[in-house]
This record gives structure tokens, C-alpha cells and sequence, in this order.
């Protein structure tokens, strides 16, 4: 349906959606449990997508080939053509599946990878709630055992995040280099610096299988309690395609956990593949200054404890850092796309050194 064509049975939906559709029962009909508080016992699942149809229907067929399925699949697309929301009404096996499929095509104030998420989680109505990115594909009991874990553990876990299968692998020579120069303290995987690095998940050995706590979650594959994370809600001041969100996202359910007694982990036998789309991403150099920029951003607020010590350690670890990346690109085979995202760096840089960039 178009926005138009919603009428009275939309409620509460903004005239920022463009299109809706719902697959399973009573397709003709929203759910009347938009924002609701009583929230039963199950999942839903919650994908955020922009211009990747083909990623996205390959990261749901994922999800619907490993039953039992969860509760709700809900997709909010910012796609600027009807691309996707085709390729959704076509997917006669989605449609017949068995769970109940909401979709959205957003503009305007809904547009964004924070926003999309604070929309997708009004129509959550299960206690657990896990986000995917669009171009990822779900191994098979990945968002059970996330569920199991959660269950297990009940009011002690935040939230838990799957690990990326196809990019686990021991640190290589230049996070060795960071940690030789102190631009980290340690290697400890998925835990966060005072100097606003965060460890990478892909530390952990392939064959782990334990629930592993830490700082942080990687936002391609996690799973939250859904009360949680309604409260904390995602920061919408990183718009369009975010960098760090998933960072600022944990370490502010972790403060909120650590009042509560909760911890954020990763499932270990949970596992996902990301076959990375370039679909949708922005120009290098405007990630690298970016990722820079949200990174200061989140020292500032999210830090425990910060003093002006935390401030300098963190422009000395970036200024080592940008020239550890300076030297690796010397290097033979370095793509100019990693040029351009350090230029975006160096750009943050000279903002940060010469008190322009706030």
C-alpha cells in the first residue's frame, strides 16, 4: 500500500512513510500494537535497508530456510525507488513462510540508519528484539541461540551479538603495532579503550563457543531486550549512513546495564557471514571523517569517568594511528579507496588539532 491508501487503519504511522506492506495475516491491516508496553514472549527480527534488494532478499531467505522462524520480520527500507519493496511483494516464499512480515519504505525525518531502527522498534511486539544488517546472511540457529542465551540468562544479559564467521582471524601486524605503541591497551576482543579505539569482535579464536562478555556489540547481528532498548533508544545525531553507531548503541546500554546489574556478550556458537555490499556506503573520504569525527563524539559522552587525560590519549592514539595507516599504504596492492578514507582521517585531524571541529 501507498501512504495514501492507508487511511484510518495506519494510526499511528507518519506521512514520512511512503509505502507499507504486510505479509502473513489479515495482510490488508496493520498491527494495533505500534509502540505498545505489553510485549509478549518471543523475537523479532528488525532489517534496515538502502538500495541493496538483492542483499536483503538473500539475508531473508537466510532467516525463513531455518525454522522455527521468528515471531516478526520487520524491514524499514529508505531505498529513493520502489526497487526493494518489488522484490519484498515478490517473494512468494516469504509471503508463505509463517511469520508475519512488516514492511516500510521511509523519507524524509524516517531516513537513516538510527531513525529506520527507533521506527522498526514502535512495531516490535516480543520481549527480544534483533537487528541484521541487509547484507548479511543468518547461519543456521544463529538468532536461537542469541534467544537461548538471553533466556538463559535472563535479567543478567542487555544484549548478546552474533560473530561474523568469515572475518575471525588473530590480529594482524598493524593492530600488533597499535597495541606495541599504546594506541590500545590490549587486545582484549570487544572490550573499548580510554583512548577511543574499540577492540574488534574477529579476535576471538574461530572455535569459541562461549557466551563472552564485553564492552560492546557489533551492530550487524545483536539481539536486545526490547524494553532496554526502546529506553536508550539509537542516537539519530549520526544520520544518513552511520559510522559507529553500533559503538555509541552499546556503551549506552552498557551504562544503563551497569545501573541495572546487566551485561552485553557475544554467543559464540551464534554466526553470521558479511558479504559486504558497497551498495548504499558513502564516498572514503567522508567515512574515514566520519568514523573520526563519531568516535571524538562518543569518547565525550559515553567515556566513564573522563578527564582531560582521556582527551589527550585519545588525539595521541589517533595521530599514531593515522600515521601507522600513512606508512601501510605504501605498501604494494592499497586500493585508492584507502587513500581517500585516510584523507577523510587527516581532514578530522586538522579539524581536532586546530580546535575547528567543536
Amino acid at each position: 500500500m501507498t501512504s495514501a491508501s492507508v487511511g484510518s487503519a495506519a494510526g499511528a504511522i507518519p506521512a514520512d512513510v511512503v509505502a507499507w506492506m504486510r505479509l502473513g495475516a489479515e495482510p490488508d491491516r496493520l498491527p494495533d500494537r505500534a509502540g505498545s508496553t505489553d510485549l509478549s514472549r518471543g523475537v523479532t527480527v528488525a532489517v534496515c535497508t538502502y538500495a541493496r534488494a538483492a542483499s536483503l532478499v538473500r539475508l531473508l531467505d537466510s532467516l525463513i530456510a531455518d525454522v522455527p522462524l521468528p515471531n516478526r520480520i520487520i524491514v524499514v527500507d529508505a531505498s529513493p525507488d520502489d526497487l526493494t519493496e518489488r522484490a519484498i511483494r515478490g517473494h512468494q516464499a516469504l509471503a508463505t513462510a509463517g511469520s508475519e512480515v512488516l514492511y516500510f519504505r521511509v523519507a524524509g525525518s524516517l531516513r537513516g540508519l538510527t531513525r529506520q531502527r527507533n521506527f522498526a522498534l514502535r512495531w516490535v511486539a516480543t520481549d527480544l528484539v534483533a537487528f541484521f544488517d541487509d547484507d548479511v546472511v543468518v547461519r543456521p540457529e544463529c538468532w536461537r541461540e542469541m534467544e537461548r542465551q538471553h533466556r538463559r540468562h535472563g535479567e543478567r544479559l542487555a544484549g548478546v551479538g552474533a560473530l561474523i564467521e568469515n572475518q575471525l582471524e588473530p590480529p594482524r601486524w598493524l593492530w600488533r603495532l597499535r597495541a606495541w605503541l599504546r594506541v590500545v591497551p590490549n587486545l582484549r576482543a570487544g572490550t573499548y579503550s580510554r583512548s577511543g579505539f574499540s577492540i574488534p569482535w574477529s579476535f576471538l579464536p574461530p572455535s569459541e563457543q562461549r557466551l563472552v562478555e564485553g564492552d560492546w556489540l557489533p551492530g550487524g547481528a545483536t539481539m536486545w531486550r526490547t524494553t532496554l532498548a526502546r529506553d536508550v533508544g539509537f542516537n539519530e545525531a549520526y544520520t544518513d549512513y552511520c559510522s559507529a553507531e553500533d559503538l555509541d548503541f552499546s556503551l549506552r546500554m552498557g551504562a544503563r546495564g551497569d545501573a541495572q546489574g546487566t551485561v552485553l556478550a557475544v554467543a559464540g556458537r551464534a554466526r553470521v557471514l558479511h558479504l559486504h555490499d558497497d551498495s548504499g556506503r558513502p564516498a572514503a573520504a567522508e567515512l574515514g571523517y566520519t568514523n573520526a569525527r563519531n568516535s571524538l563524539d562518543i569518547h565525550r559522552r559515553c567515556l566513564p569517568h573522563r578527564r582531560w587525560i582521556d582527551e589527550a590519549y585519545l588525539v595521541y592514539a589517533f595521530v599514531v594511528d593515522t600515521g601507522l595507516q600513512a606508512v601501510a599504504l605504501i605498501k604494494p596492492g592499497q586500493t585508492i579507496v584507502r587513500w581517500r578514507f585516510l584523507r577523510g582521517r587527516l581532514r578530522f585531524l586538522g579539524e581536532l588539532l586546530f580546535a575547528r571541529g567543536g
